[in-house]
């Protein structure tokens, strides 16, 4: 079987065209299998695995479907980088025409456009799901964002020190709490980066269910704590208003840079709006090989 092997800032997976059903129900069900394909000695190596399959949507409105496995085997929610990748992978095997295209994942349908140099993807626009709830509390954020985000503001931590912050203790503290241990939550710690020259810029780390581990990057975990940002600029600075406006919030994770924009707008204090929420990044093929 070929695989090939993609990552977007540090989040890797590995990618199988399926459209012909080569990975069989059986081995989509045989979760043992899946988790030692991505075990990092014992198998290829990756955070998940990714199969591009013939769309199940009717009329057509898909190009493709994503398939997203964790890498302990499980069936998971919606990936952010997984989608950049399984769309710049797409656009390799020429499932799509153009620089356009529509795909259906775990929470619905997804717009995205690539952008390519030399017919090699530089890097990929990929819109997720609207947002209207986000839980507000004293000391962290609580939104989902395609997967269950925790997201929560280091106050006065410094860019030096949070690169040694314990993101895997304290986030496995939050992740099998006893508010979040049967369904499981990503966990994000965020920190403002105050002397950077770009307007509206801050660090994300996160801790991933289903990895059970830190990640070098999170897609839905960098869209969460950038609209979470918003909100929190909003509380702190009175930053954001009731008008209808367009973000952008740059976002350094440990694997690289991405981007979020989004339009917002402030219907109370607890009802918010978020639209035309666009993940922007890189997504590069590593290699490829058989199995």
């Amino acid at each position: 079987m070929k695989f090939y092997k993609y990552q977007g800032t540090g989040n890797d997976f590995i990618m199988i065209d399926n459209r012909n059903n080569s990975f069989s129900d059986t081995q989509k069900k045989d979760k043992d299998f899946i988790e030692r394909l991505c075990h990092r000695r014992f198998g290829i190596g990756a955070d998940g695995l990714i199969l591009i399959e013939k769309s199940k949507e009717p009329n057509e409105k898909a190009d493709f479907e994503m398939v997203y496995f964790n890498s302990d085997g499980a069936l998971g929610s919606m990936c952010g980088n997984g989608g950049r990748c399984a769309v710049a992978f797409a656009y390799r095997l020429g499932v799509f025409e153009g620089k356009e295209t529509t795909f259906l994942a775990y929470d619905g349908l997804h717009f995205a456009k690539v952008a390519s140099k030399e017919n090699e993807v530089t890097e990929v626009e990929l819109q997720m799901s609207d947002i209207s709830e986000v839980e507000t509390n004293q000391d962290f954020y609580f939104l989902d964002t395609g997967s269950p985000h925790f997201v929560r503001f280091l106050e006065g931590e410094t860019l030096h020190n949070f690169k040694n912050y314990p993101v895997f203790e304290e986030g496995k503290k939050v992740r099998y709490n006893e508010r979040f241990e049967k369904e499981g939550t990503n966990v994000n710690f965020v920190v403002k980066k105050v002397a950077n020259s770009e307007k509206n810029s801050i660090f994300v780390r996160t801790y991933e269910r289903g990895v059970e581990d830190e990640t070098l990057s999170c897609g839905t975990g960098v869209t969460a704590c950038a609209l979470s940002y918003s909100l929190h600029s909003e509380m702190l600075e009175g930053a954001i208003s009731s008008q209808k406006n367009q973000n952008l919030i740059n976002v350094e994770t440990l694997g690289g840079n991405l981007k979020v924009r989004f339009d917002y707008k402030k219907i109370s204090n607890s009802e918010h709006n978020f639209t035309n929420i666009f993940l922007i990044g890189a997504a590069t093929a590593v290699f490829e090989g058989e199995m």
